[in-house]
This record gives C-alpha cells, structure tokens and sequence, in this order.
C-alpha cells in the first residue's frame, strides 16, 4: 500500500466510536442517586439473584452499567443505520421500506445491527451501514449474497484482527515467474511488528487472531519462514512462528473499503 493510504488509515484508539455517546453520569453517581432495583429482577431469575446477593449500591452500580451498555449499543446500531441511509440516498425509514418483509434482507438488517452495536470502531460501524444499503437497494441475488458474506467478515473483525490484517497485507509480495506467486509475512515478524501479540507464550494471542482471518477468507499460508526458537516457551509448538501467510484479494478490498471515508464523516 502506498504511503499516503499509511498515513489516512491508523486502525487504533482514535476509531473508537464511543465519542458517538453523549455525555453521561458516571456509574458512582447513578449509584448514590438510588436506582431502583426493580429493573434487576426484569431480567428473569438472573437478574432476580443478583439483586437478592448484592447490597443495595453493588445494584445500582450494576444496574447502572447494563442501562449504558444498552444505551451505547442502541445508538451504534442508529449510527449504522443513518450511516445507511446517506450511502443509498434515502432517509432511514424509507431504506427500511426497501428492506420491507424480505426474509433475506431482514436476517441482514438483524445480522448489520448486531455487529454495530457490539463495535467500537466507527470505520467497521460504516462499512456495515454500506453493506447493508447495497443491499436493501437491490433485487439482485448474486449482490445480496457478497453483501451478506462481507458483513460476516466484517462482523468478527476488531481493531487487534484489522492492524494484523494490514501488517500482513502491507508484507505481502508477488513473486516468481511474472508474479505468479505470493510471499508472505510469518508469525514472528507479525509478533514483532504488532507489540503483545506474544502474550502468554510467543504465539497465544496472535494464534486466535490469524485463526478468525483465515476463517474469513483474508489471509492463507504460503510457505514456512524463519523458525521461532523453540525454548521461548514450553507451550509452543516446534516450528511456531515460521508458517507465512499473505493476504487474499478479498483482504486487500477489504482495506480499501475501510479506508474510502469520501462518503462519510466522523463527526
């Protein structure tokens, strides 16, 4: 990738979308004000236990970060769905028109709101709000389908998948008889380049990360690197580190689309 496109996409703490929140009472103050605990036992017999064990403020404090959760992810799911209706034109209730009784279209309105409300990366929070216009717009299966396959990608994708996502594409390199082949970056130099992915023992936390990448179609193994050296840790397997993988087309279009913000703001 070119370095202008470095420079725009910085996949951390500044994609955060909780600046989308207003400003809110902190949980000790909703404590001391004296919530109620009537809505703990709305949960059922959960809620119920929780509210028979826990003294009176332990509750209120409780009770005070689910009502913020909920309301957080209620308006990322809104965002989403605004962020919708400007891509395809259209205001939200007559994109919810298009969507209509369409048990397709509804199970991805389902799928795009979910994820939303459950991110915090504004960038992932409008590439769904695309997805799902591209989609409500149109009559066209075979587009439908790639949307609802792109917001499966997307929907297990977080800040830690994206920034080794793009160290692995930025590292891919074609190479043989007319760039037939593809090089790519093994597990050590991902660890290295990406600060804690060593964790508990060299490859713990970067194992998970690779494993939903290539579960998605981003990333696939090339060929088997520089081997890692065995005693960093007793639990790592002979040869951990060495796999290379690369990033598929599907990956690179991927990060292009993350980073077109020409329809949208952050503000």
């Amino acid at each position: 990738m070119q370095d202008n496109e470095e420079e725009s996409f910085q996949i951390g703490e500044d994609d955060s979308a909780d600046r989308l929140l207003p400003a809110q009472p902190g949980l000790a103050a909703v404590a001391g004000a004296g919530v109620a605990l009537a809505p703990l036992a709305a949960y059922g017999p959960i809620g119920a236990a929780f509210a028979a064990v826990l003294t009176p403020a332990a509750a209120a404090i409780l009770q005070g970060a689910a009502a913020e959760l909920t309301q957080a992810r209620t308006q990322r799911a809104a965002r989403m769905l605004k962020d919708a209706a400007v891509h395809g034109g259209l205001d939200v209730e007559e994109l919810l028109r298009r969507i209509g009784a369409d048990p397709i279209k509804l199970g991805l309105l389902s799928d795009t709101m979910q994820a939303a409300s459950r991110t915090n990366v504004n960038r992932k929070i409008r590439l769904l709000g695309k997805a799902l216009a591209e989609a409500a717009l149109t009559d066209d299966n075979t587009l439908i389908d790639e949307q609802i396959l792109l917001v499966a990608a997307i929907a297990e994708l977080e800040i830690p998948h994206l920034q080794v996502l793009k160290i692995i594409a930025d590292g891919t390199e074609r190479t043989g008889y007319m760039g037939a082949e593809r090089r790519g970056v093994s597990e050590m130099e991902v660890a290295r380049s990406r600060p804690g992915l060593e964790g508990l023992g060299g490859t713990s936390l970067l194992q998970p990360l690779l494993r939903v990448l290539d579960r998605n179609g981003l990333i696939y193994q090339t060929r088997t690197g520089q081997v890692w050296d065995e005693n960093m840790a007793d639990d790592i397997r002979p040869g951990a580190g060495s796999i290379e993988w690369a990033a598929t087309r599907f990956a690179q279009s991927l990060l292009l689309m993350l980073l077109d913000d020409s329809d949208y703001s952050d503000k």
